[in-house]
């Protein structure tokens, strides 16, 4: 019942009743591991995510992946969207070179099936330089960041917040090169 009640919004409200169902879902972690249907399970996992039980929340991902690949295939959109919670719970763990391969994975699927500038294959393609930002991979995590803005400029717009974050991250990776005038030139375009 707990992994039924976790709501998929991301509102104030939203984490502050996961955050409740935390020692709960920790006291059953155990006796549940993945017996339960997939759409529980993945609840669950977010619940441990956001608490920061990435262990926890690995293993239950890594088990999503699994069964969804075999029940849905591989590039079905929610095995993309489990590899993607998988590459992030990677990620939260500085395991940057495992977030980097699932995020590749994840990305040439998402343009097949969905189309280059869907807004899940442009989310999968700024998860992809956030890995290489983090592993100094500059020329790969500008290459990106500056494909993903220009195509989010494109579809969404100049003031739309994926947009606007989408400058940020491009302006960090400037700064992490040393580029401070191209860093501030994005950073002024994003904060008024």
């Amino acid at each position: 019942m707990i992994g039924l009640s976790v709501p998929w919004r991301f509102e104030l409200e939203d984490y502050t009743y996961r955050h409740s169902l935390v020692y709960h879902i920790v006291q059953l972690f155990d006796k549940s591991k993945c017996d339960l249907d997939t759409y529980v399970t993945a609840g669950i996992a977010l619940v441990l995510s956001e608490a920061g039980q990435y262990q926890n929340a690995e293993v239950l991902q890594a088990a999503i992946v699994k069964r969804r690949k075999q029940e849905l295939g591989n590039e079905h959109p929610d095995t993309l969207m489990s590899m993607t919670n998988l590459a992030a719970t990677y990620h939260r763990q500085g395991r940057w070179s495992d977030a980097e391969n699932l995020n590749v994975a994840v990305l040439e699927a998402s343009k097949r099936v969905r189309g280059y500038e869907h807004p899940h294959t442009l989310r999968s393609m700024a998860n992809l330089a956030g890995s290489y930002h983090q592993q100094g991979k500059w020329s790969q995590a500008e290459s990106l960041n500056v494909a993903v803005l220009e195509s989010r400029k494109r579809v969404l717009g100049n003031e739309h917040p994926d947009t606007l974050m989408s400058m940020t991250n491009l302006a960090a990776t400037y700064r992490q090169q040393g580029r401070w005038s191209d860093a501030e030139s994005l950073d002024v375009r994003v904060t008024p």
